[in-house]
């Protein structure tokens, strides 16, 4: 069985997947597969093919490249040919089971029909561009880019199973994610 947790940036699906990590779930993440990806030097000499610019001494300016694929949209479409598929056929190959993976672009990826269960975590817009403004030092622009560039909430729910709402405190969220998680 593989299970998706799915939601905007900032939703708190980096916190529902240690959750469910700490229950003794198999977990992954696309967010880690993608780190994995970027340490591959032929994945490397990829991403310097189309964006030269962002390639250094063999090392992605990971920042530089941020900036470029949210502010374009046919720059973040050129990237996503790329990562998507090798993405997706990561998640396949793991056989674990049952297996929790963060997904954070599960629609633009086409990656759902690959989970039995899609938890959404959703989570309030000003809550989540706080949250991004604080923890990672982003700027109020670059967040509202970023939630821009992702499936907007209605499209998501459309795809889930189950909805988590984070509304509350981190502690609210797992607990929610583990009654979910106990139905599954």
């Amino acid at each position: 069985m593989k299970i998706a947790i799915i939601g905007g940036i900032g939703s708190g699906k980096s916190e529902a997947l240690r959750t469910a990590k700490d229950l003794g779930f198999a977990t992954l993440s696309a967010d880690e597969i993608n780190s994995e990806l970027l340490a591959q030097p032929s994945y490397i000499e990829s991403i310097a093919r189309l964006f030269p610019a962002v390639v250094t001494d063999g090392k992605v300016d990971r920042r530089a490249l941020a900036k470029i694929i949210f502010r374009d949209e046919g720059e973040r479409k050129k990237l996503n040919s790329l990562a998507h598929p090798l993405i997706v056929e990561r998640i396949k190959r793991d056989s674990r089971s049952p297996l929790v993976v963060e997904v954070p672009l599960i629609l633009e990826s086409g990656s759902k029909d690959l989970f039995d269960e899609i938890i959404l975590v959703k989570t309030p817009l000003d809550v989540r561009v706080e949250r991004l403004m604080s923890s990672r030092g982003m700027s109020r622009e670059d967040v509202l880019a970023r939630i821009a560039s992702q499936a907007d909430e209605k499209a998501l729910e459309e795809v889930a199973t189950k909805v988590v709402v984070n509304g509350g405190t981190p502690r609210d969220l797992q607990e929610s994610i583990r009654e979910v998680l106990k139905t599954l």
